[in-house]
């Protein structure tokens, strides 16, 4: 774990800036990502002191954010998502990524959410301990394939957390 690396809750002036981060470390699907931001912002799902920033010597270099996610036919785990995450362009692969999503992930456990859900990169978010989620019986919607089940992963905050549930995330849940 990077040392350098300040991670704490977006300011409201530090959304511009966020907005440009993110459409530069998404490209093309930048404008659906930003869409998909503002949605969980406006929603009851939005937790302000989980919607981070990372900072190194005092410039943001890094955004993510974990909001309340239920799981279908398992409404009973403190679940959230985590998305989006991005990290500066020139900076990837520096480590910053891991950094700040150990000690978010950490600040979600003490608020006592039990599970995270992400989808991304198996081989970036296996090296945080997430796991392909049809493991913990957690599956993508029937509306919504994924054409690439194991970019749905799972993660245990709290150990036994997903012990013995079946469920569905339910994609269609915001618009973007």
């Amino acid at each position: 774990m990077r040392n350098d690396v300040t991670i704490r809750p977006i300011a409201e002036n530090e959304l511009e800036t966020v907005e440009t981060l993110v459409r530069g470390a998404f490209a093309e699907e930048g404008e659906d990502v930003l869409a998909l931001m503002g949605e969980i912002r406006a929603s009851e799902n939005h937790i302000p002191d989980l919607d981070f920033v990372a900072e190194v010597t005092g410039e943001i270099v890094g955004y993510f954010m974990l909001s309340k996610f239920a799981i279908t036919g398992a409404e009973q785990v403190k679940n959230m998502m985590l998305a989006p995450v991005a990290v500066r362009k020139d900076l990837e692969r520096q480590g910053i990524g891991q950094t700040m999503l150990e000690i978010g992930l950490l600040a979600a456990k003490v608020k006592g959410y039990a599970s995270v859900t992400v989808e991304g990169n198996p081989a970036f978010y296996h090296k945080l301990g997430f796991k392909q989620s049809n493991g913990f019986g957690i599956e993508a919607t029937s509306g919504f394939p994924l054409t690439h089940p194991e970019c749905l992963m799972a993660k245990e905050l709290l150990a036994g957390a997903l012990a013995g549930v079946e469920g569905k995330v339910i994609y269609p849940y915001f618009h973007a």
